[in-house]
């Protein structure tokens, strides 16, 4: 690869983070469709267009040596060095000339010179530094999130270097009130809930800097119940092994919160890496964290155009679902749904028993279905209205609500007699192995 650097004028732009390179080669993907296909559209035997270009030999992904720093706003302690690496989509480094710039988002805190020297120039928390190559027409980017502190403001100089850095994994402490309590000794997990409820039984991580074996520039700070050592004036950078099923929520501070980046019921593990480059020193740690179906779910009975018998019709929304065994599942009306709108349940030969919630006691216990009415017997649930149930809300709302558990893992196919309509609850074995 040859790398010819440009200065491009400073200019200032957004935070993202470090997977931008990854998200800007899948559109470089596009782009070589494109070009390909200009190519093999050509007129007829005409050869005299632009001859394709093999995406092989193209730019793919741009990664920065650093993509959390922390610096001083002077000497020696407010210089870095960036070094990308350009590679293709194979990861093989890309050959030919490739042209290299580098932009800042704020150069009264921080500038870049064309080889990738950055200098602190004033305390801020948050800037931005982006790296750009191009080969070929295609364009990857990397960026990297500073923070500069003023050294004035440190108790002293030259400033006390961290040894290590040490993940604080803590289960949202909020999490009991969505859902309820997981059973202990999983370890840290999360569940892979829908799309409408990312925050359910997620985790926060807290990383701490120590000094040997006693932290380093950290506040105490209380989580739900749990004491923690809170990080502050720190740039950190957080990557999963599995960014498809398992991602951070980056942003500029160091507490992070994790949730699934996956479909509904997806398990699996993800390794969250946490690392910091802080005036000169490197340091990270990793927390494997589980994926695990969720212990519960809504379904919600909406309106539905049929093309059978031309005329809506009460259909469950989704039609599937996912959930671990002992979880519960609730059927609600939706609240634009007026009697005599009604909806049953009916079971079709279930491989487990279809228990009744007492919603009173599982209320206490977290998950969001309040007193509703506790059918003991289980099994089918008969024709239900929207107004038939009062939630325990201030002030309260009318609403039709049933709920059902699962304990056994198999796959419950269920339909409703009033309107045909079907629906399916495939129920997974928890395990934090899976």
């Amino acid at each position: 690869m040859t790398v010819t650097s440009l200065r491009q004028p400073l200019s200032r732009v957004g935070l993202r983070h470090h997977w931008r390179a990854h998200h800007l080669g899948l559109t470089s993907l596009a782009l070589w469709s494109g070009l390909l296909g200009v190519g093999l559209l050509g007129c007829g035997s005409d050869t005299t267009g632009p001859a394709p270009r093999d995406p092989t030999r193209l730019p793919w992904r741009l990664v920065l040596n650093q993509h959390a720093v922390t610096l001083l706003d002077s000497a020696p302690y407010d210089t870095v060095k960036l070094i990308p690496t350009v590679t293709t989509v194979s990861g093989a480094a890309v050959p030919g000339p490739v042209t290299l710039s580098y932009t800042t988002s704020d150069p009264t805190s921080a500038v870049v010179d064309a080889h990738g020297l950055v200098t602190a120039r004033g305390a801020s928390p948050n800037v931005l530094i982006t790296a750009t190559a191009t080969a070929g027409g295609i364009t990857v980017q990397d960026s990297v999130h500073l923070v500069v502190n003023a050294a004035a403001s440190l108790p002293s100089l030259p400033p006390t270097l961290p040894t290590a850095l040490k993940i604080q994994a803590v289960q949202n402490p909020f999490a009991p009130g969505q859902e309820p309590i997981p059973p202990t000794g999983e370890g840290p997990t999360v569940d892979c809930e829908s799309t409408q409820s990312p925050d359910m039984r997620s985790l926060w991580l807290f990383p701490e800097l120590l000094v040997g074996s006693t932290p380093l520039s950290t506040v105490p700070f209380t989580w739900g119940a749990q004491p923690v050592n809170l990080l502050t004036n720190i740039a950190v950078a957080y990557t999963s092994s599995n960014p498809n099923l398992l991602a951070p929520s980056l942003g500029t501070g160091p507490i992070v919160l994790v949730h699934p980046s996956c479909q509904t019921g997806e398990q699996g593990t993800a390794v969250i890496r946490v690392t910091a480059t802080i005036y000169g020193v490197t340091v990270s740690d990793s927390v494997v964290v589980t994926v695990l179906p969720p212990l519960a779910a809504t379904v919600v009975i909406t309106r539905q155009a049929s093309q059978t018998i031309g005329q809506p019709i009460n259909a469950f929304l989704p039609d599937s679902i996912t959930i671990a065994a002992g979880g519960i599942v609730k059927w609600r009306i939706d609240n634009t749904l007026a009697p005599p709108d009604s909806i049953d349940v009916v079971f079709d030969h279930p491989p487990g028993p279809v228990q009744g919630v007492d919603t009173t006691a599982v209320s206490q216990n977290g998950f969001l279905i309040e007193p509703y009415p506790f059918e003991a017997a289980g099994g089918n649930i008969a024709p239900f209205v929207p107004t038939d149930t009062v939630p325990y809300r201030n002030p309260p709302s009318l609403e039709g609500v049933r709920a059902r558990q699962f304990p056994v893992p198999g796959t419950y196919r269920y339909h409703s007699t009033l309107y045909g309509t079907t629906g399916t609850i495939v129920v997974l074995p928890r395990s934090t192995t899976p």
